[in-house]
């Protein structure tokens, strides 16, 4: 683009792209199917693994809120009590309004679009390619007879959309733990000189302690909810209970 020359506002811009490749996850299943298998719910495990999220999940300290009614404002109170008590927070909820960056809250601010391309494309890039493969090898496995007659193009689909920004939350909120930790400890580096003592106590201490809390809304619920791959959470809640979404829930 010349000097000067503005960029169209119709141009599409990476964040429209994302936005895009976002709606390729909505799935076309109907809500009255109420054949709920769980839609391969271990797979959630895989998407971890090839997230780089197993030890990660495990490190964060997790509220875990479920509920009909009231669920979304307890994820709210609890998120602005923890950050007004000095913890840094971050907030998964949903739906969004406006924006598909107010699912993402990080101390109580939605994640910035810069963050969100950065953490979103990572994420879709690497599921996206490392699924493709895996769907090649067991396609050329099958030709040779090792897999019989299976459907091997349905055995490692990307994620349906809720999945997918379930994992997203996972990534930001760990990622961001550990820029915060690193940050610390290089802060704390750069101010030592020559006649400073280095007290590798407070630095450790500042790198290695988790202080950090993420605070999840579930989606549906039910037992084959994406946030109940969390397997230690510190805190559950459970707001008002009602009957709904009983059509895909049973």
């Amino acid at each position: 683009m010349a000097d000067g020359e503005k960029e169209s506002p119709d141009a599409p811009t990476s964040y429209d792209e994302a936005m895009e490749a976002l709606s390729s996850l909505i799935t076309k299943r109907s809500r009255g199917n109420n054949s709920n298998k769980g839609n391969q719910f271990d797979l959630l495990f895989h998407y971890l693994k090839i997230l780089e999220l197993e030890d990660a999940l495990d490190d964060l300290k997790i509220v875990h809120v479920a509920g009909t009614k009231g669920k979304g404002s307890t994820c709210t109170f609890t998120e602005s009590i923890l950050r007004n008590c000095g913890f840094r927070t971050g907030l998964f909820t949903s739906p969004h309004l406006i924006d598909v960056r107010e699912r993402f809250r990080l101390d109580g601010v939605d994640i910035s679009q810069e963050k969100f391309l950065a953490y979103f494309w990572w994420c879709f890039n690497r599921l996206k390619t490392t699924c493709f493969t895996l769907i090649l090898y067991h396609i050329h496995a099958a030709e040779f007879g090792r897999y019989g007659q299976e459907r091997t193009t349905e055995d490692v689909p990307m994620p349906p959309l809720f999945r997918f920004l379930t994992l997203l939350a996972f990534k930001i909120f760990s990622a961001e733990q550990v820029h915060k930790y690193w940050f610390h400890l290089q802060h704390c580096l750069s101010c030592l000189s020559s006649e400073t003592q280095l007290n590798w106590d407070l630095i450790c201490y500042s790198f290695f302690v988790q202080v950090d809390v993420a605070i999840l809304e579930v989606g549906l619920g039910g037992r084959f909810d994406a946030t109940n791959v969390v397997q230690k959470p510190v805190v559950c809640g459970i707001a008002s209970l009602g009957y709904d979404h009983m059509e895909i829930l049973g």
